[in-house]
């Protein structure tokens, strides 16, 4: 069973979990009603099993817009968030 937590301190974070046990978190700040993500990390062994993806789902369900400066991207996350753009309504753009 997927669930979330978020967390506010130190830093925004949503953690996703599968079976209560951690695979990956989502840090982010909040920009008026925007959400600024500045990493998604998942666990290298859960990588491929679209735990990224359902955290944006997540935050999109729940925060609303969302905005990823792709300057702070790698490839591998700027290509997952291209592929996404046609499903969410994120935003991409240069800083």
């Amino acid at each position: 069973m997927i669930t979330f937590k978020e967390t506010r301190w130190p830093s925004k974070k949503i953690i996703i979990y599968d079976n209560n046990e951690p695979v990956g978190y989502c840090q982010y700040k909040m920009i008026g009603d925007i959400v600024h993500i500045k990493l998604i990390n998942i666990e290298k062994e859960n990588r491929r099993k679209g735990y990224a993806t359902r955290l944006v789902d997540h935050i999109v369900k729940t925060k609303g817009n969302v905005r990823l400066n792709y300057d702070d991207c790698t490839n591998i996350g700027l290509k997952f968030f291209t592929t996404i753009m046609q499903y969410y309504p994120v935003l991409i753009c240069k800083k």
